[in-house]
């Protein structure tokens, strides 16, 4: 239960670091607009796969190895700025819509969230890809809606997370 409160609490962060960022941009504020998203990341992936996959220590360094080892090849393979910098989610997008998938045709209780989260981060990948090339026409362009479809990613996870672990400790009642 700790880890989960600690996700709640780094989602919280994240706002206030992306907040601070688009405020005050800077190489501090960039640090706290990237390090809550990068523990939040290292947190609920291997947080996820014990809880929903039963996955216990060498099974999580093995995924999350992997996992890692794929954001790598991705930032040799691609060129930074592809995708107006989007690509850098590349991987955790992958994973993503592979866990809802999986969820799907195990017809496990969180399938559907999980695709929805898949689908919104979908959404907001789109929207923060094509953002530069919008400003022309929307002069706010579509930044801020990459956000809140974030905002709402980062629930849906953590409220995955939440029903699995109630689900488990009833099942221990």
């Amino acid at each position: 239960m700790i880890i989960l409160m600690l996700a709640i609490g780094i989602g919280i962060g994240i706002g206030i670091g992306s907040s601070l960022w688009h405020f005050m941009p800077n190489q501090f504020t960039v640090l706290a607009d990237v390090i809550p998203i990068l523990l939040f990341i290292n947190i609920c992936l291997p947080s996820f796969f014990h809880r929903v996959f039963g996955f216990k220590a060498q099974g999580l360094i093995l995924i999350f190895s992997l996992f890692l080892l794929f954001i790598f090849i991705v930032s040799l393979t691609f060129p930074a700025n592809l995708l107006n910098g989007s690509i850098f989610y590349g991987p955790g997008w992958l994973l993503l819509i592979i866990i809802g998938l999986y969820l799907y045709f195990t017809n496990h209780a969180l399938h559907g969230r999980m695709l929805v989260a898949g689908g919104v981060f979908t959404a907001a990948l789109l929207f923060r890809t094509v953002d530069r090339d919008l400003c022309q026409w929307i002069p706010i362009g579509t930044h801020f809606i990459w956000h809140l479809l974030n905002a709402w990613l980062l629930y849906l996870v953590t409220s995955a997370l939440l029903r699995q672990e109630a689900k488990r400790h009833l099942l221990k009642t």
